[in-house]
């Protein structure tokens, strides 16, 4: 390895780990930069949360291109992931982490207190700028493009499970 590429490699710490679930259809990670100590968070979900989520820098400059670049891909055929970002500024985020693990202790006691956990995770997830956008060819079934563009020419709505 060089000297420059030593030099470009960046540390973090992770803060917090929010699992993927059908529920959510997302998951994300709390990161910290060790070289800028800033706290950031990344999410990757589908389109439906992830532009759900989007801040207004990203209605204004990306969900379009983006939207399209979903319905292309899933109109061929793949499956999409999408992905977004958002920089926490460190007192919000100790208010909030406090706030969270506050309810998350409450809720082993107190399962109905388990629906503002992911209320919670979703705030801390919301206002993100769009990153992108990528797509995965499904090698599991055979023929999955061809009945996919076979739907859409007939005009058959469908959805697809994964």
């Amino acid at each position: 390895m060089t000297k420059k590429n030593v030099e470009q490699m960046r540390e973090f710490d992770v803060l917090q780990k929010f699992d993927f679930t059908s529920e959510r259809q997302r998951s994300s990670i709390i990161v910290r930069d060790k070289l800028t100590n800033q706290i950031i968070i990344y999410i990757k979900g589908s389109d439906k949360k992830i532009f759900a989520g989007k801040n207004k820098f990203s209605a204004e400059n990306i969900y379009e291109m983006s939207q399209k670049h979903v319905d292309q891909f899933a109109s061929e055929g793949y499956r999409t992931l999408c992905y977004s970002f958002k920089y926490l500024d460190e007192n919000d985020y100790n208010k909030w982490i406090q706030q969270y693990n506050d309810m998350k202790y409450r809720a082993i006691n107190d399962k109905s207190l388990s629906k503002n956990l992911d209320l919670m995770i979703e705030e801390i997830e919301g206002n993100a700028t769009i990153l992108g956008v990528s797509a995965l060819e499904d090698k599991l079934q055979d023929r999955v493009k061809e009945d996919i563009e076979d739907f859409i020419e007939a005009g058959i709505n469908f959805w697809m499970i994964t």
